[in-house]
């Protein structure tokens, strides 16, 4: 009888103990990115954002990609944040800051923007809110962290997990030379440079497909430079392109 009395206890304290393992004992709720840590970092490339637009080719519509090149110059996107804690019946306003991240250069700082006011939804645990990339003022590589504001008693908030509580966004604004450039660039292209391209790609919404049809446009790229340095006489391309509108066979 004793050791069923016994046996009993220690059951009894094991579900006691069991319990207490899913109890929330915390005077705030914690706030972190709902990421897992090898995804709680952003690479973004404005030079390379494209939207998806549908051509008609005569025969059928086709999907093709469209690169805004440098006329994009900023950029919302999601971010998805989780609550350790309960529920709450009512919205939780939060703020949001950035920080410098472990490694980053403090000289190139990336440039970000918060909507005017955040707030966690009601009656959930998960929710996702925007921000706005900026792009940089010159090419290059550019970092920042996103964390919370949990400063002062008014703060709704506890930081979460460690590594849960920084977003790291990597922006660049960087042309890579496209391997086709080469071959056109003495008939058509001429040499090349990031500037170059991104005139390209911002004036025609594509990217590598000199091979094929760079003869075509040739003419329309010298037309749209010559356009663009009579508009802006104190700071006129640095690049040409070759006369040669003759086809490559």
């Amino acid at each position: 009888m004793r050791n069923l009395i016994y046996m009993a206890i220690l059951l009894l304290l094991g579900a006691c103990q069991k319990e207490e393992v899913f109890l929330y004992d915390e005077a705030k709720s914690s706030i972190q990115f709902n990421y897992a840590d090898a995804e709680i970092v952003l690479d973004y490339n404005f030079a390379m954002q494209y939207k998806i637009v549908e051509i008609d080719m005569g025969w059928g519509v086709q999907e093709d990609r469209f690169y805004y090149g440098d006329s994009l110059r900023r950029d919302t996107i999601p971010l998805v944040l989780s609550v350790l804690g309960l529920k709450d019946e009512n919205e939780r306003p939060f703020k949001l800051k950035t920080v410098l991240v472990k490694g980053q250069d403090s000289t190139k700082i990336a440039d970000v923007e918060f909507l005017p006011s955040y707030s966690f939804q009601a009656n959930s645990l998960k929710d996702t809110i925007q921000i706005v990339l900026l792009r940089p003022a010159e090419r290059g590589e550019y970092t920042i962290g996103i964390t919370f504001d949990v400063e002062g008693e008014e703060a709704p908030f506890a930081l979460g997990a460690e590594e849960k509580s920084i977003y790291r966004l990597n922006i660049s604004d960087r042309y890579r030379k496209p391997a086709s450039w080469d071959g056109m660039a003495e008939l058509y292209l001429g040499e090349y440079s990031e500037e170059k391209y991104a005139f390209i790609v911002t004036l025609r919404g594509k990217l590598d497909t000199f091979f094929w049809d760079c003869w075509l446009y040739n003419q329309d790229l010298r037309d749209a430079l010559d356009a663009y340095n009579m508009a802006h006489p104190d700071s006129p391309k640095d690049f040409t392109f070759p006369v040669n509108t003759t086809p490559p066979w």
